[in-house]
């Protein structure tokens, strides 16, 4: 074959070369993804000093809302603070974060200081002077329970209890609503609505000498009752053995009332146990 034909054709061949690579099918990658259930650990919020009690509720498409205490951060010398995003709470705050369908977290709250110029928070909070109070050594716990698109909380602290309502919609147009419960300081508040009503339970102190107290509202105001005495818990075992009764008494009678909440903490709490 003369050279000059034979470099002709080179060229061609492999142009058809090319053509039958693009014509062949393309290779079926084989992936395992696993099967059944496996927890997906995300982060929710990691600015500053965020996370301090949390809790946990899903709003009514099964996603979850997060309300926990969000403060600024210990630094060590030379460290530099994290700045906030426009549009995040300011700390100290009672903070909330939900987890869109898409997967991205809204980052908002419950309750701040105060309002924040020009600058539209999610969940729409309520503007509570007492937050600007809280610190993380004395706040005593945080509790929430959802109610369709709403939400109850509770949060304890040296200043007081306190009690919040609100929208699980990051987009909310209704502020959230917050009342003080009591002045006391109560430790290890927990929350249930038995028949649409908020119940609130919480100790007075850590002390063996504390009571367990049950608050409900009463018109504007909230009725605070000694349900029992935290070092032995009898009054709530007796009542728990009334059977029936119990859920006229302390909460529902499935275990999920205020009443059953706190006799689980005094239980957890190893306070004079009885087999």
């Amino acid at each position: 074959m003369p050279q000059a034909l034979r470099w002709k054709l080179l060229p061609l061949a492999f142009v058809l070369a090319l053509g039958a690579a693009a014509c062949a099918e393309p290779p079926t990658p084989s992936v395992n993804v696993g099967s059944g259930l496996r927890f997906l650990p995300e982060v929710a919020d990691s600015l500053n000093d965020a996370g301090r009690y949390p809790s946990i509720v899903t709003n009514p498409d099964g996603l979850p809302v997060v309300a926990y205490f969000g403060f600024e951060e210990t630094l060590e010398e030379g460290e530099i603070p994290i700045s906030r995003p426009v549009g995040s709470p300011s700390i100290p705050g009672v903070f909330l974060a939900g987890l869109s369908d898409q997967g991205y977290w809204t980052r908002g709250a419950i309750a701040i200081a105060d309002q924040i110029p020009n600058v539209s928070i999610a969940f729409n909070p309520a503007f509570e002077p007492s937050v600007a109070d809280l610190t993380p050594e004395d706040v005593t716990g945080l509790a929430m329970v959802a109610d369709g698109e709403g939400y109850h909380a509770v949060w304890g602290s040296a200043g007081g209890v306190y009690y919040a309502t609100g929208s699980l919609d990051p987009a909310a147009t209704t502020q959230a609503q917050v009342t003080k419960v009591t002045g006391a300081p109560g430790f290890g508040p927990s929350i249930a609505l038995v028949d649409g009503v908020p119940w609130i339970a919480f100790y007075t102190s850590t002390s063996s000498s504390a009571t367990v107290q049950l608050a409900t509202p009463d018109g504007d105001t909230w009725s605070n009752d000694t349900i029992a005495d935290a070092a032995g818990c009898e009054r709530l075992r007796e009542l728990r053995r009334l059977g029936d009764r119990w859920a006229g008494t302390l909460g529902r009678g499935d275990g999920l009332g205020a009443g059953a909440l706190v006799l689980r903490r005094c239980q957890r709490a190893g306070h004079h146990r009885h087999r």
